[in-house]
């Protein structure tokens, strides 16, 4: 059975961080803060519940990164504090958006995330093995340049990131969006799946 545990809370834009845990090997897609209300006065980020993680550490097999818009990576720094030798994978497409983490964090007035250096990478057409759990990689561009989704073929589960949401679709107006190019992402990749598959940001 596929347990899965957004650690922020589902719909709350930002706490970009969730839990999965399948045959006893946990690993965390995407690793992200929520930039703070204009009322939370001194506050640089708000962190997600981080108990989980905490509690079940040295189950941590991996994180997986959909793509390197800021509120997806600023946590791994505070992740890598519990876990320091976890491997990050990201595809080769988003690395020039992480290491222009600092620059993104500028847009919003945030301080930049010191993160560190990516150790694999998510390959195209490829499958990446995390202990007992294999996922599929496919390449969906248009909200970042070098967005994924994985998907568990064992659960028919589907992690989108941010490509489509309930209702609506992921921003381009961001570093690296094209509308027309997350269009057709979305045509190959999320309308072409099975009707009864599980789609999770």
């Amino acid at each position: 059975m596929l347990k899965i545990i957004p650690l922020g809370g589902l719909g709350e834009i930002g706490l970009n961080m969730m839990v999965f845990e399948y045959r006893g090997t946990l690993f965390i897609v995407d690793c992200g803060l929520m930039f703070p209300e204009d009322y939370m006065l001194g506050v640089d980020y708000v962190i997600p519940d981080m108990t989980y993680i905490k509690q079940n550490v040295k189950k941590i097999a991996g994180i997986l990164l959909t793509h390197a818009h800021l509120d997806h990576v600023d946590g791994i720094p505070l992740l890598r504090t519990h876990h320091p030798g976890v491997p990050i994978h990201l595809h080769p497409a988003d690395r020039p958006l992480y290491d222009a983490a600092p620059a993104q964090a500028a847009m919003f007035g945030l301080p930049a995330p010191d993160l560190p250096e990516i150790d694999c990478d998510l390959i195209t057409g490829g499958s990446v093995a995390i202990g007992e759990v294999t996922l599929e990689v496919a390449f969906a561009p248009g909200h970042a340049p070098g967005h994924v989704i994985l998907s568990h073929l064992d659960t028919e589960t589907v992690l989108v990131g941010d490509v489509v949401f309930r209702g609506s679709i992921g921003r381009t107006d961001l570093p690296g969006g094209d509308t027309r190019t997350l269009m057709t992402s979305i045509q190959d990749r999320i309308l072409s799946l099975p009707d009864r598959t599980r789609l999770f940001p």
